[in-house]
């Protein structure tokens, strides 16, 4: 099963329409397409996929690609050292040409052993040079360096986030108001996880202690997340002692994020009774600024099975964790039937000014009258508990703060959470045209256009959108200069929005391709 990087999975190669510049990034065809001395490739134990490995001592891979000139790319990839008597130093390169040439830029490697890393960095094609090569060289002295998952891709590169095993026609489950479309789904078709919309979180300490359970350290780890190649996500929990478990979990963080629409999870969650909770919620980049307000960013709780009783609670923290600034609002309700080891659905309804939590289908409502919903505002303080900002998806299965017996289990498996789908949808009337305004002040050309639009305005620093029929963002862009070029030959032939924002200036511009 492959580990899971974080910028690395924004443009995985197995995708065609990715157009990664590295053939065989994942090592699964041998060394096909690689060269350099001193090197293999092997099963890693840790991850038990296929990877590149520089033996020990002097050694390398590498492997010559052609680029565009004057294109920004980004390079990720996921590496470990291999612990041992030795050293740990090396600079990646990536040098302009097949042979000889300079630095188009280098990243010096984490060099703590025995942990998967992630490195990533980006660079621009020179005008005068259509090759280059990425170099991963050490000199004699250092242990072996394992490597997998390198790509590099045109910085622009926005892959669709719906998967075709979603029906066409999907909407949320039972009674949610509007009328929707898909911006983001996973049926968790096959054996291998979608690693442009997710990766495996996996913690470098322990999370905190549950005292309630006897568990003083319990971590995700990689190991403990995978497809079970039967239209499922498996998110397991194991016993390795009577202070320790293991836990499996997925995230979207810097792959997928959203701002507002409906979010939907359809679960089977781990064993409560084992002491295991398993959850649905978004993270927020900013959670941590403390501003008396979750607009900016916070952490929303869908929900929690950490209790045997069918009741869970919806919680929105922000001002960051430290005990001294931290805040949460947190909203009781009932969820029947949730341990009867069947599938349930969760849902979370958010717009700019509230949040409602569905169960089954239908919306549930607080069982503490003092905590209505929907979330608003904090009924006693007055502060925002809505965030206005993109956050990503995350699905746990963690060591219970709540109920469960976990000291009478028995070392190894404790309890499997299945996900049979993650889903997102956006408004149908998401881009409108009643939007447009002072549409005469951007040149906006060729249209119909064959491969390039060129933008032209009487001011720089404007953000332009593409979008498709059914209002889906494709692209999103930032001009430095009065004018601009976007390349959209990677979608296909059809009818598109451009829309243009620059203060409170708004432009929507039909398109044909």
């Amino acid at each position: 099963m492959k580990k899971i990087a974080l910028l690395l999975m924004l443009c995985i190669s197995s995708f065609g329409y990715s157009q990664n510049l590295i053939s065989n990034g994942n090592f699964e065809s041998d060394k096909s397409d690689w060269t350099g001395f001193n090197n293999q490739v092997l099963q890693d134990n840790l991850t038990n996929s296929y990877v590149g490995n520089v033996n020990n001592g002097e050694g390398s891979l590498l492997q010559v690609f052609s680029m565009t000139a004057g294109t920004i790319y980004k390079v990720a990839f996921d590496y470990r050292w291999v612990s041992g008597t030795g050293n740990y130093n090396m600079t990646v390169r990536v040098k302009t040409g097949a042979t000889g040439g300079g630095d188009l830029e280098t990243l010096i490697l984490n060099s703590s052993p025995s942990i998967w890393h992630t490195g990533s960095f980006t660079f621009t094609a020179p005008t005068d040079i259509s090759e280059a090569r990425i170099v991963f060289y050490k000199v004699g002295g250092n242990r072996p360096l394992r490597i997998d998952n390198v790509v590099i891709i045109d910085e622009d590169f926005s892959p669709d986030f719906v998967d075709t095993n979603t029906p066409i026609n999907a909407q949320p489950e039972g009674n949610v108001p509007g009328d929707w479309v898909l911006d983001f789904s996973d049926e968790f078709v096959g054996d291998n996880l979608d690693l442009t919309k997710w990766y495996k979180s996996v913690s470098t300490k322990s999370r905190a202690p549950r005292e309630n359970l006897g568990v003083t350290d319990w971590r995700w780890i990689a190991e403990n997340a995978f497809l079970n190649n039967n239209g499922q996500l498996v998110l397991r929990a194991t016993k390795t002692n009577a202070t320790t478990m293991r836990c499996g979990s997925v995230e979207s963080r810097g792959l997928y994020e959203v701002k507002y629409g409906y979010l939907e999870a359809r679960i089977k969650i781990a064993k409560t009774a084992k002491g295991n909770h398993t959850a649905f919620w978004l993270q927020g980049e900013n959670q941590s600024n403390v501003d008396n307000s979750a607009a900016d960013g916070a952490e929303v709780d869908v929900f929690e099975s950490a209790w045997l009783t069918n009741t869970s609670k919806a919680v929105v923290h922000y001002d960051g964790y430290n005990s001294a600034t931290k805040k949460n609002h947190t909203i009781p309700f009932n969820t029947p039937n949730l341990h009867n080891e069947a599938f349930h659905t969760f849902g979370l309804l958010w717009t700019e000014n509230s949040m409602d939590v569905f169960y089954d289908g239908i919306k549930v409502t607080s069982t503490n009258a003092n905590k209505p919903f929907p979330f608003s505002t904090n009924p006693t303080n007055g502060h925002d508990l809505v965030p206005k900002v993109k956050e990503w998806l995350w699905v746990s299965v963690g060591a219970s703060f709540g109920d469960g017996d976990f000291q009478s289990q028995s070392t190894g498996l404790l309890s499997d959470a299945l996900v049979e789908y993650v889903r997102v949808f956006k408004p149908s009337e998401v881009l409108s045209l009643n939007d447009t305004l002072k549409d005469d002040i951007f040149e906006i050309y060729p249209n119909p256009v064959k491969d390039i639009i060129k933008i032209k305005g009487p001011f720089s620093n404007y953000t332009i959108s593409l979008f498709d029929t059914n209002g889906k963002e494709l692209l999103h862009k930032k001009s430095v200069n009065l004018s601009i070029e976007l390349n959209i030959n990677r979608y296909p032939k059809g009818l598109y929005f451009i829309k243009i924002t620059h203060m409170d200036t708004v432009v929507v511009r039909k398109i044909i391709f």
